[in-house]
């Protein structure tokens, strides 16, 4: 909704995840646990908070019903590590990064709509962007067609653009190296940092194709 932050912190050796208001400054814990990962993002709906299980060594994904006073519930368990990063806007496909001896780092999705049970099976995990290099970070824009990410490839980590439902349609789009990647609400712009650079990039899409604009530095 706008007004709730949650923020993952280490505390006296223990990891904890804090609810901070927007509005009115005031701070709830959450959690505090040997589990938490600082990788944490809030589900469409906003009733639960996802994040991995197991911090930097994560084998698997939690989630937490905020409503309901944050209380820990398992989601999905691999016998690799994997994180969670994303849903899309409708709550149907799920990102996760997932390790592979093969491949390194791989983006994966998961299709909620075609399997709702939980807790989810790793077996139904789909490969998105798969390739010899890292990738990482996947974002979605807001309606859905688009998927920004990380990717090594060129060597560097630098933000590629793909069409999300044919992901081998994509773009460079940041020059010099860019990380945490995110869009504006109307999925015409997106947000890397370059360092301790803010850079933006528009999209210019249309009838004729999607044109990447030149990265622009915010501040």
């Amino acid at each position: 909704n706008g007004r709730t932050a949650a923020v993952s912190t280490v505390r006296s050796g223990r990891n904890e995840m804090w609810l901070f208001d927007l509005v009115d400054g005031s701070s709830t814990r959450l959690v505090s646990t040997d589990g938490v990962s600082t990788l944490g993002f809030w589900s469409p709906d906003g009733e639960f908070i996802y994040f991995a299980q197991g911090g930097w060594s994560a084998r698997g994904l939690d989630r937490i019903f905020v409503p309901g006073g944050g209380v820990p519930e398992p989601v999905l368990r691999a016998d690799n590590d994997l994180y969670p990063h994303d849903f899309t806007a409708d709550g149907r496909w799920l990102l996760i990064n997932r390790h592979s001896e093969a491949t390194s780092w791989d983006i994966m999705r998961y299709d909620l709509k075609a399997h709702p049970e939980f807790p989810l099976d790793a077996a139904n995990l789909e490969p998105l962007v798969v390739s010899e290099a890292q990738e990482g970070g996947p974002r979605v824009s807001p309606d859905g067609r688009w998927l920004a990410y990380h990717s090594f490839e060129s060597g560097s980590r630098e933000i590629y653009l793909a069409d999300f439902q044919n992901p081998s349609r994509r773009w460079m789009v940041s020059e010099g190296g860019g990380a945490n990647v995110n869009w504006d609400d109307d999925s015409q712009r997106l947000f890397y940092f370059n360092g301790n650079q803010l850079m933006a990039v528009d999209l210019n899409s249309g009838q004729g194709g999607l044109r990447p604009g030149k990265p622009v530095m915010l501040f």
